[in-house]
């Protein structure tokens, strides 16, 4: 894995990733970031071996502002920050 590349993903939003105030629900987030996971792993050759797995320990992720509805997608911008012996982490 090249841990210095940066993979940009546009992922659209879809009315029912909204809560009942019109923000992108929270847990949604986490859709959209295993969306660029599986897009860099693809790209990396990963995602097409028929052996590999993958699990994911530890998921954490600051909230700086409501995400609202838009027909203009917003980019996910992804990187893997560090590689060890078995495992790999994941920044966005």
């Amino acid at each position: 894995m090249d841990a210095d590349k940066i993979f940009r993903l546009p992922v659209y939003r879809r009315f029912s990733d909204l809560d009942p105030l019109g923000h992108v629900n929270n847990v949604v987030f986490y859709d959209y970031l295993q969306e660029a996971r599986v897009q860099v792993l693809q790209q990396l050759g990963f995602a097409q071996m028929s052996d590999f797995s993958l699990v994911v320990v530890k998921q954490e992720m600051a909230y700086r502002k409501p995400l609202l509805l838009s027909p203009l997608p917003i980019t996910i911008e992804s990187w893997v920050n560090h590689i060890g012996n078995s495992s790999f982490t994941f920044h966005y």
